[in-house]
């Protein structure tokens, strides 16, 4: 039995020799595989948080473009809401002046459309504006319910020359756009 047993032992311990060694070979080998895993979840993850890192620049872009486009829109209609106060005011101011101004004012208008006529005329103006006009022109004054400003009709042909607020306003624009661009620039 001593041999038995011997043999027993022997084959006991190279059991647990080849046991041990497998039990480092899978280790060695898991060890490996943990490793390998390890790597690939923080490339993973390193590509993760450079995606990430491109999408929060792509969002703040779009958010600051998006944010532009809104001021500049605002911006565009303060603009327009300025301009449209301005000639308001300017043709209030005109139609509403003292005898001096609107004078002076009617008295462009007609010099202006006097120009481009090529006939005899006939003048049209507000009522309330013949005692102006009168001062600066002596010919025929009819009257009608314009705006404001003045319309010379020719004699012969009927061609009219309408010059009016609007005309007026439409050669002091450029100045407008300029004092609302000098506005706007403030915003």
């Amino acid at each position: 039995m001593d041999k038995l047993e011997a043999l027993l032992k022997i084959i006991e311990e190279r059991k647990n020799k080849e046991i041990e060694d497998l039990k480092i070979i899978l280790g060695s080998e898991h060890q490996k595989k943990l490793k390998d895993l390890q790597a690939e979840y923080e490339k993973k993850l390193k590509d993760l948080n450079e995606r990430a890192i491109k999408e929060k620049e792509q969002i703040k872009k779009l958010l600051e473009n998006t944010l532009v486009a809104i001021y500049m829109r605002e911006k565009n209609a303060l603009k327009s809401e300025l301009y449209k106060m301005l000639v308001d005011a300017i043709k209030d101011s005109l139609k509403n002046a003292n005898s001096d101004l609107k004078k002076r004012y009617l008295e462009k208008l007609y010099r202006d459309a006097k120009k481009e006529m090529d006939e005899e005329f006939y003048l049209v103006c507000r009522k309330e504006d013949i005692e102006a006009i009168k001062s600066f022109y002596n010919g025929e004054v009819k009257t009608e319910d314009i705006e404001g400003g003045i319309i010379l009709v020719g004699k012969e042909s009927n061609v009219r020359i309408v010059a009016d607020l609007d005309m007026f306003i439409d050669k002091v624009s450029q100045m407008i756009n300029e004092i609302v661009e000098r506005k706007a620039g403030e915003l």
